[in-house]
């Protein structure tokens, strides 16, 4: 509840810092939760890209684009995830976090992409 409550009250100018906090606090609550080969912050194959925090949930793998900003996540987000699923193998199930909700076409989405989690 600690960690939460010191991501919550990030100052301004720190957002980043503190993006990369949530990327790992996600991952220890996956990691609690009793998911294996969970990581945060991970960079893809020759620095392609980032993933905030990747997982395996039985033999499925994911991979988790997490957003703490004031405003809902919009298409911008649902691109990223959509870029960062071409460069991986198939079966690989994306999952979108976000503080401050989705936007109505983010959830249209999601709604048509079954494999599309959004929490």
């Amino acid at each position: 509840m600690a960690a939460y409550q010191e991501l919550d009250l990030c100052a301004p100018g720190q957002e980043t810092a503190r993006g990369r906090r949530f990327n790992a606090f996600l991952a220890e609550v996956l990691r609690w939760g009793g998911l294996r080969d969970v990581v945060s912050d991970q960079r893809g194959l020759e620095g392609r890209d980032e993933t905030d925090v990747s997982f395996m949930l039985g033999y499925t793998p994911y991979i988790l684009e997490a957003k703490w900003q004031h405003a809902p996540v919009d298409a911008g987000a649902r691109s990223k995830i959509k870029e960062r699923l071409e460069g991986r193998p198939p079966g690989v199930r994306p999952v979108l976090v976000s503080m401050s909700g989705f936007t109505e076409a983010v959830r249209k989405w999601a709604d048509f992409h079954a494999g599309v989690v959004l929490l």
